[in-house]
């Protein structure tokens, strides 16, 4: 691939994965009309499958948004310091070997966060 390539395919990227998200958008629909229906003793484990498919939406949002940052030319550390999603902007900055500025405290597994702090 030849670097004038590399923005081209981002964008492509970007294009991709906005056409995912009303998909699974349209998923959690579908989890939420099962819970409404399902029995009182199903519906938190439903609503947990809910919870997934919401995280996973925005997500693939965060990711969209990090390839038409990069493919319009933004730095790899400036794009990742404006990604919404902390946890994920430190998992991808770990990869490349920096940390974004607003990167979580590293935690231990089985801990759960539910908020990241500003």
């Amino acid at each position: 691939m030849t670097p004038a390539q590399t923005p081209l395919l981002l964008s492509g990227l970007a294009d991709e994965l906005a056409l995912m998200i009303p998909m699974v958008e349209g998923l959690a629909g579908l989890v939420k009309d099962h819970a409404i229906q399902a029995d009182a003793i199903d519906r938190p484990r439903i609503l947990n499958q809910g919870q997934a498919v919401d995280d996973l939406s925005q997500r693939l949002a965060a990711l969209r948004e990090l390839a038409e940052a990069l493919s319009d030319g933004a730095r790899v550390e400036s794009a990742l310091d404006t990604m919404p999603l902390a946890d994920l902007a430190a998992r991808l900055g770990l990869a490349i070997g920096t940390l974004p500025t607003h990167a979580p405290t590293p935690v231990a597994h089985g801990d759960l966060m539910l908020f990241d702090a500003p």
